[in-house]
């Protein structure tokens, strides 16, 4: 749940995303940052399934109003084009949990959230229930840093998040200075020898609000800890796919919103950077892997009603994942490498429904949310043309 917030407020937050949020706003090494409007696809139940986030997480009313169309240029034909040689013996590194033991060995830790019984562990992938947000890049950040991230419980009823990130140099004081001194007073706020270690949980929410119990949350980490230090993480052994480079950095030297607005037909478009909020999930794309989270908006009052909102989060060297992913049908697109991709995915949670460009580029996993006001039959040219400028970023 939230790191900084009481119980009704927790409550409340957690009630109004289940209802249908449309913003979220996490901050990490790059907290200008963040996620909002259509996020919400796979941020509906984030609250529910452990997210620590701050009181930027709005969730203002989805609109009933029909939502305007734009029409792009039907997609010309894809032209044979030269591809270079990224090498003769690439290879695509599967990572591996760098822990000794696993979730079913966690699960134990927690079982007196669940009156003493073990709980079912929610930590494969793709997972059927937990932080539904962690679909895409973000869910597999974790596993391809070596970290352990289990989940139990269900939405709706008793969860309990567990997350151990080796090599985590940098996140206390990135959520100090975002939280205050010593994180806001609240979750447990070290490093292990140098593992962030996150224990949260919670309950459904209430008439008069409820969140995890400290004493339990305080227990759980206190075992959790010295099973760290009992059994510390190996050494690192994932590599990015042989011959390619890492797109890392801010939004605007990865897709520029004038490019993006062009790729899908919105004049005026910008990169809106809003601070606040913090949580390890959101840290692990901006702060471990220099991967900010990039809203987009067109020039509306409010951009998640008009459907002109956007957005796009990345694994960098992530096409191990891109490949095990559950993603949608091909596209055609120019400019890409042989071993380039680009899927069009349709993401389901409860009742809202998006559509994401899927690109590989260069051995990068790009999830890219297309804005609403996308009309159906433009889809597909819209997801071309945002991997076209994808490909010119990384090879132009």
């Amino acid at each position: 749940m939230n790191d900084e917030l009481t119980p009704d407020e927790r409550a409340a937050m957690r009630a109004r995303i289940v209802g249908g949020a449309r913003d979220i706003s996490p901050a990490g090494a790059h907290r200008n940052a963040w996620i909002a409007g259509s996020v919400a696809a796979v941020l509906v139940v984030a609250i529910a399934g452990g997210v620590v986030a701050t009181s930027t997480l709005s969730a203002p009313p989805i609109a009933n109003t029909p939502t305007p169309t734009v029409t792009l240029p039907p997609i010309p034909e894809p032209t044979p084009t030269p591809t270079p040689t990224v090498g003769e013996q690439r290879t695509v590194t599967q990572p591996v949990s760098r822990f000794a033991f696993g979730c079913d060995d966690v699960a134990p830790r927690v079982a007196e959230f669940f009156d003493g019984e073990v709980p079912d562990v929610a930590s494969t992938i793709p997972r059927s229930r937990g932080n539904a947000w962690t679909q895409g890049p973000l869910q597999y950040s974790f596993a391809q840093a070596g970290a352990l991230y289990c989940e139990f419980g269900d939405i709706g009823g008793t969860w309990v998040t567990v997350a151990m990130i080796p090599d985590a140099q940098g996140a206390i004081e990135d959520r100090e200075s975002v939280v205050g001194p010593d994180c806001g007073a609240s979750l447990p706020c070290e490093s292990i020898d140098g593992t962030y270690l996150l224990v949260d949980a919670g309950t459904a929410p209430t008439d008069n609000g409820s969140s995890g119990d400290p004493v339990k949350i305080e227990a759980a980490y206190q075992a959790l800890r010295g099973d760290i230090l009992a059994s510390p993480p190996s050494a690192a052994q994932w590599e990015p796919p042989t011959g390619t480079t890492l797109l890392t950095g801010e939004c605007s030297g990865i897709l520029s919103a004038e490019r993006f607005g062009e790729a899908v037909g919105i004049a005026d478009m910008s990169i809106r950077h809003e601070g606040g909020g913090w949580s390890i999930e959101s840290w692990m794309l901006s702060g471990y892997w220099d991967a900010p989270f990039c809203s987009y908006v067109g020039p509306g009052d409010d951009p998640w009603t008009d459907g002109t909102g956007a957005l796009m989060m990345w694994l960098p060297g992530g096409e191990w994942a891109y490949d095990q992913a559950d993603l949608g049908d091909a596209v055609p697109a120019t400019g890409g490498r042989a071993t380039d991709m680009v899927r069009l995915t349709t993401v389901d949670v409860g009742e809202l429904t998006s559509f994401d460009a899927d690109v590989l580029v260069d051995g990068n996993w790009m999830r890219v949310r297309l804005p609403e006001s996308v009309a159906e039959a433009d889809r597909p040219a819209a997801a071309a043309r945002v991997a076209e400028a994808l490909f010119e970023r990384a090879y132009g």
